[in-house]
């Protein structure tokens, strides 16, 4: 069972539990009741799957799981998601019994489109990507400040065409940069009632409903409209920071889903605000050259900043990679017709707290040699096949009862949760509308 705060992979977008509930025409409330639903989520198989209902399970306890690159998941202590043991099996695991250590499987490809095409030119949403990174929202006033040419003409012309209005210009004399001011409390309504956001300080940013819902070309256009206004670049890779945890959070979820691209979320500390809550989004070797080919940059500065990024850095080689694989390997070894390549091939990943685990590269290299039939080359040909990504649990804290929810989807019993995959509600032969609930808007 879920708190309000997750957001799901569905078909049409990135929806937290309660946006679903909402627009199936359920009230997100706190009672004990269910009602019967059909909606598409992602399964583990990164499949829709139609859910036959929705329960709500009232206000529990519930524990903050938080893993190695920064992902969350808050549900139920007895709320179930796929892990990797030691021994190369899947299995499913309490939110109250992970522990430090534990790696959650975590999709990064799915079978089917993610999000919907908004009815927007391109060039507006990475207008929309320049202002999460830069915009200040009032109630009277969208204002946005840069220097990069790239940027300056996207905010004079896409600007000016999505909030019809002609932006002021002004120039800062600390910054020598320009400052634009687009003055209409009429335009800077209707942005915040398209998007989904609202007047606020840079803390309280979010992606917005609109955004979370685009399909992936789209999303891409957001995304380097955020990244050429926000990120710094260095020889190891690429990194933003925001006062918004959320905002980060959502930017890494975007980043994932759509792309399969891993991002490390985490606190930072600004010497000059103290007293203040910032954090970092990163992504180096591999996951930053993964961002340069699939979403890249529109901005001339930051393509030739790329060009720093060291080719031969790569991702920290304990971060994306095949965990739980040394028994198998050791059990593969052993049943097989081995020459001194195959041992060689598998020496440094043998046993069940081995030196190093393989990436998906090195097990394909592995994979390719001659093998005995049998249950391990099966069991590891399949876990290259899903190529999930195994997420290192690094806390979990129990915190005040939440309204939680859950989901029926009668087929695989699973559904995405960030990424991570988790196990649904058990279908039961009881009625599927229940305690009084009565007879609800239809789903849309």
């Amino acid at each position: 069972m879920l708190a309000a705060c997750n957001p799901l992979i569905t078909p049409e977008g990135i929806l937290y539990v309660n946006e679903v509930f909402t627009r199936n025409g359920l009230s997100p409330v706190s009672a004990s009741k269910s009602a019967a639903r059909e909606y598409s989520l992602i399964n583990r198989n990164g499949e829709p799957e139609i859910t036959s209902k929705f329960t709500y399970n009232g206000r529990r306890p519930v524990y903050a799981v938080r893993t190695a690159t920064g992902n969350r998941i808050v549900a139920t202590a007895k709320h179930r998601n796929l892990i990797m043991n030691d021994f190369g099996f899947w299995v499913w695991k309490e939110q109250q019994t992970l522990r430090p250590g534990n790696y959650l499987v975590t999709s990064r490809k799915y079978a089917t489109a993610i999000g919907q095409r908004a009815e927007m030119p391109d060039k507006e949403l990475y207008f929309l990507g320049i202002l999460l990174a830069d915009g200040a929202f009032s109630e009277n006033r969208i204002a946005v400040t840069n220097n990069d040419p790239v940027i300056k003409e996207s905010i004079v012309s896409d600007g000016a065409a999505l909030l019809g209005v002609e932006p002021h210009q002004y120039t800062k004399r600390s910054e020598g940069s320009l400052d634009f001011h687009f003055n209409s409390q009429e335009a800077a309504r209707a942005l915040y009632e398209k998007t989904g956001w609202a007047p606020g300080v840079a803390k309280d940013k979010h992606l917005g409903s609109m955004i979370r819902q685009l399909n992936t070309n789209q999303m891409r256009w957001v995304l380097q409209g955020y990244f050429d206004c926000e990120c710094s670049i260095d020889k190891s890779g690429i990194e933003v920071t925001s006062a918004s945890w959320k905002l980060l959070f959502e930017v890494k979820t975007a980043l994932l889903t759509h792309f399969g691209i891993i991002s490390n979320l985490n606190e930072m500390v600004v010497a000059a605000y103290p007293q203040n809550e910032y954090w970092r989004l990163y992504l180096y070797g591999q996951s930053a050259r993964d961002y340069l080919a699939q979403v890249g940059f529109r901005s001339e500065i930051r393509n030739r900043e790329a060009d720093a990024i060291d080719p031969r850095q790569n991702q920290n080689p304990n971060v994306d990679v095949v965990r739980g694989c040394g028994p198998l390997l050791e059990a593969l070894n052993d049943s097989s017709e081995t020459t001194e390549q195959h041992s060689f091939a598998v020496r440094d990943y043998k046993g069940v707290n081995p030196k190093a685990n393989p990436g998906y590269h090195k097990l394909s290299e592995i994979l390719a040699l001659p093998w005995a039939e049998g249950a391990p080359l099966q069991r590891l040909v399949e876990i290259a096949h899903a190529d999930y990504f195994y997420d290192e649990v690094v806390s979990v804290e129990k915190m005040e009862p939440e309204a939680t929810f859950d989901f029926v989807l009668p087929m695989s019993n699973t559904f995405n949760v960030a990424n991570v995959i988790t196990h649904a509600s058990i279908p039961t032969q009881t009625s599927a509308v229940q305690d009084g609930i009565g007879e609800l808007a239809p789903a849309r």
